[in-house]
């Protein structure tokens, strides 16, 4: 008949062994989700890539030319701030151009002469 010693070890081995079978299944399971996680990385780091691509694109397709003080007036007229864009009149008071703010005129026929149009994609051309 087996002593009592060794039904208590062959009870703690099945014990221990239990365990150890639990502690591979969370191994396992915690390698599983490791492997999502990293899944998940690669994806999120996708996503930022295509993001700043993106934002990239938005940045170049809205760059804006910057001008100081002394060139605005060129900027906005293409020429002399101070001229009208179609009858070449002068003077301080010249409206810009409602649709492109590109170039000035000195008044509303001017504005809608044929000119007008060829004068502001030609500035905007130059921008």
């Amino acid at each position: 008949m087996p002593s009592r010693e060794s039904s208590d070890v062959r009870q703690r081995l099945a014990t221990v062994e239990q365990r150890l079978v639990m502690v591979e299944q969370r191994i396992d399971v915690l390698m599983d989700q490791k492997k999502s996680v990293e899944e998940q990385k690669k994806s999120i780091k996708k996503q930022l890539e295509e993001t700043e691509l993106c934002l990239k694109e938005v940045c170049e397709s809205l760059k804006v030319t910057v001008v100081d003080d002394d060139e605005e007036d060129v900027a906005n007229n293409g020429g002399n701030g101070n001229e009208c864009a179609a009858c070449g009149g002068e003077g301080e008071d010249l409206k810009t151009c409602n649709a492109r703010k590109m170039v000035k005129y000195c008044n509303a026929t001017c504005e809608d002469g044929k000119e007008h149009r060829q004068k502001s994609q030609e500035r905007a051309a130059q921008l």
